[in-house]
């Protein structure tokens, strides 16, 4: 069974089937489910492998919050080195606070897992399934709205008359909490949209609409992940990381640039071998690019001190793993979020064309002399425009 885990990282249509699956869902006759059978195979693999992942963030939360009570308990009374560190304002509160916020995120990921564990049970009952998919993001986004609408700084001010939260490492520390929780769930987003538009259409290769929501996707990825990543390489102010992420952005842009209007295309079910090898192309170039900066970020590990234990509150190894973590988590998440909606959509779309379908003739000959209006009003003030300058 481990050993199937390898296709996830495949494309839908290699995913490998079994004779019960022939048998279970009738494929002899049923010949069009195939692909979506396949699909349902990827997706249960990658439900398993996200219960072992919330497990070992949920540990690693644990750890992260045993690390900063013992530097709270440590520093907040005695001398670091020859410097006097600044005590907390109030300690018990603080630990009160960090307690609280442990608890409930300990709980949150427990919640996690129990609906990633329903949506695998169900997984054979699609429509049950995505329905239960759905609670895991609706949870994550309440969750983050409750906790940082609350002003935290209030349970990390330091025994000093300034008046400034900048002041101290309090206000770094929380920064990074708030990156820890933040990024992850945003950044992955449109980039994961580009992922799943790409690899549906190799199971519906006919439908152009899924064509145009991976060219768009792309540039909003650009707008909103990109630039967030942008935070991310401020905060952590080195030259290997802004390297690291130039490459990525590019092979984003340029594998973009060079097959966005093959996936516009209509292409026949019969010969996928177009379709696959475009996908494969641009995984690899981003892959290639995601191995680079990985190599770079190592190097900046040993490089430099990207631990930080000194102060009252600090962030160490184990809370950049966390982010790491939470950054794969929401990459396979959104995978399988993305494609369950992005298919209901497609399958309610062909459902109301079918049965307004005269209607829709009309509407389509309407919108064709729209764009033909368009087009000849462009054409014609282009050679107007033209004209006069040769005169």
């Amino acid at each position: 069974m481990i050993y199937k885990f390898i296709e996830i990282f495949y494309n839908f249509d290699d995913i490998s089937l079994k004779q019960e699956d022939y048998t279970k869902h009738n494929l002899e006759l049923n010949f069009y489910m195939k692909k979506i059978v396949k699909y349902l195979k990827w997706r249960k693999y990658v439900l398993c492998l996200l219960l072992p992942l919330l497990l070992t963030d949920f540990i690693l939360n644990i750890i992260s919050f045993t690390e900063i009570q013992h530097n709270i308990n440590n520093y907040n009374t005695s001398y670091y080195g020859p410097t006097l560190q600044t005590n907390l304002y109030n300690k018990s509160k603080t630990l009160n606070y960090l307690k609280i916020y442990t608890l409930i995120e300990g709980s949150v990921t427990l919640l996690k897992m129990a609906i990633i564990g329903a949506a695998y049970y169900y997984n054979e009952e699609y429509i049950k399934s995505k329905k239960i998919i759905n609670y895991y993001l609706l949870l994550s986004i309440i969750y983050i709205y409750l906790l940082y609408l609350n002003p935290i700084n209030h349970y990390f001010r330091f025994n000093t008359h300034s008046e400034n939260i900048l002041e101290g490492n309090g206000f770094t520390y929380i920064v990074f909490c708030m990156m820890k929780q933040l990024i992850p769930l945003s950044v992955p987003f449109f980039s994961s949209c580009a992922w799943s538009f790409r690899n549906l259409k190799i199971i519906m290769p006919e439908n152009i609409y899924l064509g145009w929501l991976y060219k768009y996707s792309l540039n909003m990825f650009l707008i909103t992940g990109g630039t967030l990543l942008l935070v991310i390489n401020q905060f952590i102010d080195n030259y290997y990381i802004s390297v690291s992420i130039l490459i990525y952005i590019i092979s984003i842009f340029v594998s973009h640039r060079i097959y966005k209007n093959e996936f516009i295309s209509y292409h026949n079910i019969n010969n996928l071998s177009n379709i696959i090898q475009y996908n494969f192309n641009i995984e690899f170039m981003i892959n290639c690019a995601l191995s680079l900066g990985f190599i770079l970020a190592l190097v900046y590990f040993f490089s430099y001190d990207v631990i930080n234990y000194k102060g009252i509150l600090s962030y160490s190894i184990i809370d950049i793993v966390i982010l790491k973590l939470k950054f794969v988590i929401y990459i396979f998440f959104y995978r399988i979020f993305i494609c369950d909606n992005t298919i209901d959509i497609m399958l309610y779309l062909e459902k109301y064309k079918n049965i307004i379908k005269d209607e829709l003739e009309s509407y389509n000959k309407k919108m064709i002399n729209i764009e033909k209006k368009l087009y000849n009003d462009y054409t014609f003030n282009f050679n107007v425009y033209n004209g006069y300058n040769t005169i």
